[in-house]
């Protein structure tokens, strides 16, 4: 088998998410002496994100972390998950999860949020579509832990129930007043082609 050989030429940024970070996740991953499995990968990505601590305010490090790089990281591995490189289906939940199922409040970063979970959508729709609804895969304990719906979900973790969950919660984010254009935008066109992907769906 020949060998990948990935490069990028990116700005090196050491703190927290950047598109040269995510790739090496993902270098370390794809490459056939790569020393990651999925799951190891995931979890790296996963820590790219703000911790809880930053979501809910308590910042003590603020300069760490950019909130804006939880919108391009959601951009560039949903991307890459729809491209067939990477199964980022954790991943794709998670932030789904933290921006349409959750209730804390998450202040002046509420858009980032919505338009982070909103990439997913507008980037691998109808891959995650038929990862949650359409062709949902089985499920265990890890998937049950690991894919657990937040405060505001209390449906099964996989189906059509949650897909519509999160296209009414775009739809609500949508016309809110705390979300800013960018946001309201992102969040309107995930919602519209959520509708459209489970429409045309062939059950």
């Amino acid at each position: 088998m020949t060998a990948l050989s990935l490069k990028l030429d990116l700005t090196e940024n050491d703190n927290g998410y950047s598109d040269l970070n995510a790739f090496r996740v993902l270098k370390r991953y794809l490459e056939p002496d790569g020393d990651l499995n999925m799951k190891q990968a995931t979890k790296l990505l996963h820590e790219m994100l703000p911790s809880n601590k930053k979501k809910r305010g308590n910042i003590d490090q603020p300069d760490l972390f950019s909130w804006e790089s939880l919108v391009n990281m959601s951009s560039f591995v949903a991307r890459t998950w729809a491209a067939g490189v990477v199964d980022a289906i954790n991943l794709a939940v998670w932030v789904l999860r933290d921006g349409l199922e959750d209730d804390y409040d998450r202040g002046e970063y509420y858009s980032e949020y919505i338009s982070a979970a909103a990439m997913w959508i507008l980037c691998s729709g109808q891959l995650l579509f038929d990862e949650i609804a359409q062709f949902p895969r089985e499920t265990g304990e890890s998937e049950e832990k690991a894919w657990a719906g937040g405060p505001l979900y209390t449906g099964p973790i996989v189906g059509l129930e949650r897909w519509l969950f999160w296209q009414k919660a775009f739809t609500a984010a949508a016309e809110s007043s705390n979300t800013n254009d960018e946001a309201t935008t992102n969040a309107l066109k995930a919602a519209n082609l959520m509708d459209a992907i489970a429409r045309d769906c062939k059950w």
